[in-house]
């Protein structure tokens, strides 16, 4: 008789035991839950904002224009040689063209 007492004693305890573990594991259960919910809309959050932000830089792209035709009348102008006073009135030529 007291064997049996001792064992389901025993078995009483391990069950509790049992119980109490599972009652934890399924807190943490709903507590890790709740926060892959938050970090789900966390990352709702954080895409849209890419997203905005991504749209934006693409409405600052610049887009590559046509050559002025200035360009090719400054392209007209040669130097003679290397010489200071040659590139200075190089220079001034371009000025001019450009002022046009």
């Amino acid at each position: 008789m007291n064997v049996t007492l001792v064992v389901g004693g025993i078995l009483g305890g391990m069950l509790a035991l049992v119980g109490y573990l599972y009652a934890s594991s399924l807190e943490e259960n709903a507590r890790l839950k709740n926060i892959i919910e938050l970090e789900r809309e966390n990352n709702k959050l954080l895409s849209n904002a890419i997203n905005a932000q991504n749209e934006k830089i693409k409405a600052l792209e610049v887009v590559q224009s046509k050559e002025p035709e200035t360009i090719k009348e400054v392209e007209k102008i040669v130097l003679k040689d290397s010489s200071c006073e040659s590139l200075i009135k190089g220079y001034k030529d371009i000025f001019k063209e450009l002022g046009k």
